[in-house]
């Protein structure tokens, strides 16, 4: 009897033991990490190093390609009660943490992909009491040439197509315009409400495209995508893939060929939740599942690509154990959980 006690005791000291070196020889990722939490500032994550680096104290806004720079944003005062707020904008190096401001005084900021042009949302100077209009202006960085494209009590959803050309903007959550940077024409596009809640960085596709449901995300809601011209007609993304209950829009790879989409579903006996993430893959026409099943998750979202698109790291929040960030390989579906510990509401992989 003491001989099998001690083979217990054995087994759960190996097991244990097994169980912290693999949490201390976590496999080694390349590149960096840029996590944001709200009020926690910016930090940079190395991934070989595990190293950890506050590289600003406010709020991250969006990765700017073109300069390799991120925007990130200083709340200074509310406008007026439940009308957001006045910022500052700042780009940022992810490397030196070094601040430059870009706009001030604004309420919401877009820079294109090649950092030509500015795009900004700012409050009417002469506004009422019961009215808070807001005024989207774009700016032309090489001339200083500033142009007013609309002017509504509400502008949400501001996001520019991959190449720099298009602008697409939502008013009072009930219409969408599309505006032509190069021709100076905006025009009307007849998309649902749903698009002036979701990331600004996922509405567009690689070929310059807008991805939107058809039927506010209904039981038997399809994904199509438009192209930002008059009288286009919708193409259907994913044949047969309903977007009831998608968590977030479909989230591009770098080279633009494949999709990344997280959903949820009911389990079988309807008791929980299950969480499952697919890889689209546009040139095969293949929907293939990464890991489906994942349950008991108050949140898991906030996709990325690595630089090289062989690997996706997304955040994932139980409602009483804590929060964490797991990376999945794409090819092999090997998946390493908990890189890091904390909750965080964006995360970029940059090289």
């Amino acid at each position: 009897m003491r001989k099998l006690g001690n083979i217990v005791i054995l087994s759960i000291v190996l097991i244990m033991l097994g169980f912290y070196t693999s949490r201390l020889f976590l496999p080694s990722f390349p590149g960096k990490l840029i996590l944001t939490g709200s009020h926690q500032g910016v930090i940079r994550l190395d991934l070989s190093t595990k190293q950890v680096t506050q590289i600003s104290v406010y709020n991250f806004g969006v990765w700017n390609p073109g300069l390799g720079k991120l925007i990130v944003y200083e709340d200074l005062r509310t406008v007026k009660e439940g009308y957001g707020f006045l910022r500052n904008y700042y780009l940022v190096s992810p490397e030196t943490g070094e601040h430059q401001l870009l706009i001030g005084e604004a309420e919401d900021v877009v820079l294109s992909p090649d950092a030509l042009k500015l795009a900004y949302v700012k409050f009417h100077p002469d506004m009422d009491e019961d009215v808070a209009d807001q005024q989207l202006f774009l700016l032309d960085l090489a001339t200083g040439r500033k142009v007013m494209l609309s002017q509504r009590p509400h502008i949400y959803l501001i996001a520019w197509s991959p190449n720099s050309q298009f602008l697409l903007y939502n008013e009072d959550w009930k219409r969408s315009y599309v505006h032509d940077a190069n021709s100076a024409k905006s025009i009307e596009m007849q998309l649902p409400v749903f698009m002036a809640t979701v990331r600004p960085d996922t509405v567009w596709t690689p070929k310059n495209t807008i991805v939107y449901p058809d039927d506010h995300l209904s039981a038997a809601s399809q994904l199509y995508t438009i192209a930002p011209v008059a009288k286009a007609t919708p193409q259907m993304l994913i044949p047969n893939f309903k977007t009831d209950m998608l968590n977030e829009a479909p989230n591009w790879s770098h080279k633009g060929d494949r999709a990344a989409i997280l959903r949820d579903f009911d389990s079988p006996d309807y008791k929980s939740e299950w969480q499952n993430l697919y890889v689209w893959d546009e040139s095969q026409q293949k929907l293939e599942t990464l890991f489906e099943g994942e349950t008991n998750l108050q949140v898991l979202g906030n996709l990325a690509w690595s630089p090289d698109d062989k690997y996706l790291v997304y955040f994932k929040e139980w409602e009483d154990t804590g929060a964490c960030i797991d990376i999945i390989e794409v090819a092999t579906k090997h998946k390493v959980e908990c890189i890091y510990n904390r909750a965080w509401t964006d995360i970029l992989w940059i090289e």
